[in-house]
């Protein structure tokens, strides 16, 4: 569900979507749709959440969609009429977007418009589940180690990278305070295949690429033969990023020293994009 509200909306761009959710009472804050709907409000659109009443019947008039409908982060929706002339100056006004301002001098959890770069780089979304990091490297230390194996493939030194990780994990949760001590962005997985698809998404929406080329790697297990990982994966190419998965269980049996690592995950062929769709699963419940 998502995914697909992410993809609506990059169809109104670059003006703003107006965008009206149904919701049981109450939306765990802590959930992925309340997470992309935040993402979706910070570029700029307007989120109007519907919430069904528990007790009754909720009738798709005006008047029961007024009552029971709040802005995102608070207010309730008016009729026009019942606007002033100078709230409606307001409102024209506050329909153009102002990206200005926006700073990466901050944690990169998509929660804001990612900053568009210029030139090539290379993005790198970590399942750090599927795919844990070595207890003996820093966070600093484990970004070196990928970053030098990538540059010996050929890419360029603009790099950046999520990691993935489990925060009921005391490694992982250990891992998590240390963004700020390396060059990873370590983000909650919740549900990862979920929230790193809509990640993604987000990435090459915010920082498309026209006019050089991108790299982006996905080191997970949850992806593989996935037609919606397919679907973005493909539209990704249409922005220059080239996309390609690294499954780490194809490389479990292979025995490697910590100075080595991560060599055998990118010595392997790499999966691209492309290739057949295979047929579509019923849809992800986030």
């Amino acid at each position: 569900m998502t995914f697909y509200m992410l993809s609506v909306v990059r169809e109104t761009a670059p003006i703003p979507a107006n965008l009206a959710v149904v919701v049981k009472p109450n939306i765990d804050p802590g959930s992925e749709l309340h997470r992309v709907l935040h993402c979706l409000k910070s570029r700029g659109h307007n989120v109007l959440i519907v919430e069904l009443p528990p007790d009754e019947e909720c009738l798709f008039s005006v008047d029961s969609l007024l009552k029971n409908s709040r802005f995102l982060g608070g207010g309730k929706p008016r009729a026009k009429k019942e606007l002033t002339p100078e709230e409606m100056r307001q409102e024209e006004e506050d329909g153009s977007y102002d990206v200005s301002d926006l700073s990466n001098q901050k944690m990169l959890d998509f929660s804001e418009r990612i900053k568009h770069v210029k030139g090539p780089r290379t993005v790198v979304f970590w399942d750090a589940i599927d795919c844990p990091f070595p207890l003996c490297f820093s966070p600093e230390q484990i970004f070196q180690k990928i970053k030098s194996v990538l540059m010996k493939k050929g890419t360029n030194d603009n790099i950046t990278i999520w990691a993935y990780v489990d925060e009921r994990s005391w490694r992982d949760k250990c891992l998590g305070n240390k963004t700020w001590d390396s060059r990873i962005y370590f983000l909650p997985a919740g549900d990862r295949r979920v929230r790193m698809l809509n990640d993604m998404f987000l990435q090459s929406r915010d920082a498309p690429l026209h006019h050089c080329p991108g790299l982006l790697i996905l080191v997970s297990n949850h992806f593989s033969g996935d037609p919606f990982y397919m679907e973005l994966f493909e539209d990704m190419q249409h922005k220059n990023y080239h996309p390609f998965l690294i499954t780490p269980r194809e490389h479990s049996n292979i025995s490697e020293s910590p100075d080595e690592w991560p060599l055998s995950l990118f010595n392997r062929p790499r999966k691209s994009s492309q290739g057949p769709l295979p047929k579509k699963p019923k849809l992800d419940a986030a």
